[in-house]
């Protein structure tokens, strides 16, 4: 039999946070109250952009610019409105199995990193290319530094 004290978490997925910047300083990575863009009837607490399982990102870099009105996942990245300001965040889903007294459950972990600012969103999806979630090698490295705590 194979003994593991603290099993490794697995990967799930990366998703693409748009908010409005006013709220960068009190949104929780782990809400999972987030919503596509045509669920949220106010756009006022921010939504999903795109959701990229890990398995589907070769070479560990994956680019998606911001707005392009494509869907990932189930989310349709919305062009961002003009005149606005905004945050958006990379978050990373981790997960994995953990027994406590005998009983095993899933665990479910979140991290996040600030991506970019945008201020005054008149920039064109072509020119925010570079905002999309560039290299996911750096995030995970977040992922597992978060870990550490639990």
């Amino acid at each position: 039999a194979n003994f593991s004290a603290f099993p490794a978490p697995s990967l799930s997925s990366y998703q693409l946070l748009v908010l409005p910047l006013a709220l960068e300083s009190t949104f929780s990575c782990g809400s999972e109250g987030m919503t596509s863009f045509f669920g949220n009837t106010s756009l006022a607490g921010g939504y999903v952009a795109a959701e990229i399982l890990a398995s589907d990102v070769p070479d560990d870099v994956l680019e998606i610019p911001v707005g392009d009105r494509l869907y990932y996942g189930e989310y349709y990245n919305a062009p961002l409105k003009p005149g606005r300001d905004y945050c958006i965040l990379v978050r990373i889903t981790s997960e994995w199995n953990k027994v406590d007294f005998c009983f095993p459950r899933q665990v479910r972990r979140y991290s996040c990193a600030i991506w970019a600012e945008v201020k005054d969103s008149s920039l064109t999806p072509q020119q925010m290319v570079g905002v999309g979630l560039g290299s996911v090698a750096f995030v995970t490295i977040l992922a597992f530094l978060s870990f550490s705590a639990v």
